[in-house]
């Protein structure tokens, strides 16, 4: 993960968190949820998600909704 890049581009998602924000331990692309829960991110068409958002994205692509 670059500084300054949020781990998750959804400014609704608890990963919407950058490299140096307070309760952020570390770099890199996996995060661990405080129930234990851990996740990667990943580029779909430009933007950076990570896997619980990009899941939601792809439920409402396959119901015909723009993402």
């Amino acid at each position: 993960m670059e500084r300054g890049e949020f781990f998750c581009s959804n400014a609704g998602c608890h990963l919407h968190v950058r490299v140096g924000d307070p309760l952020v331990l570390g770099s890199g692309h996996w995060a661990q949820l405080a129930d234990g829960i851990i996740v990667s991110h990943s580029l779909r068409d430009g933007i950076l998600w990570c896997d619980l958002c990009l899941r939601n994205v792809a439920r409402l692509d396959t119901r015909g909704r723009a993402a």
